[in-house]
């Protein structure tokens, strides 16, 4: 088997940044899912799961801190990176991500619980090294907005 280098991308100034693979990219979300776990299970949240899909989409990490159940969507950026973590979550998936939190509540019968989402940004370096950089509460209105 021959590994093939992954495409490059220019950047200002001329530097070139590598472009994550499929799989790459795979395994970048799933440690920054566990670092954000990790993060909110130290702040005192209690993680109930991870990576729950169902007919609406998917929810990274549902987590209760005491009476509120918390949707918390990961993301994830690689240092120096142009763009936040924050900007890469649309209004469509915020939306999707209220759908999904509606859905799960019903589902589990967890309706009279408050709720909210939450958004976690991490870090990743290119020595393999991850941090929290932002968690935002309650960040996403009603309406899809971020707040």
């Amino acid at each position: 088997m021959r590994l093939i280098p992954a495409p490059e991308l220019p950047l200002k100034g001329g530097e070139r940044r590598r472009v994550l693979r499929g799989h790459e990219r795979a395994a970048a979300g799933a440690v920054a899912e566990r670092v954000a776990a990790d993060y909110l299970r130290g702040r005192g949240y209690r993680i109930l799961c991870r990576n729950r899909e169902n007919s609406v989409g998917e929810l990274d990490i549902v987590a209760r801190q005491g009476d509120t159940i918390v949707f918390v969507e990961v993301r994830s950026r690689r240092t120096g990176s142009a763009v936040n973590a924050r900007d890469t979550v649309t209004r469509d998936k915020r939306l999707k991500l209220a759908r999904a939190g509606e859905l799960f509540l019903r589902t589990h019968r967890l309706t009279k619980l408050g709720h909210r989402i939450d958004l976690v940004t991490v870090e990743l370096t290119e020595t393999g090294r991850a941090k929290v950089v932002e968690h935002l509460e309650n960040c996403v209105g009603a309406g899809g907005e971020i707040g």
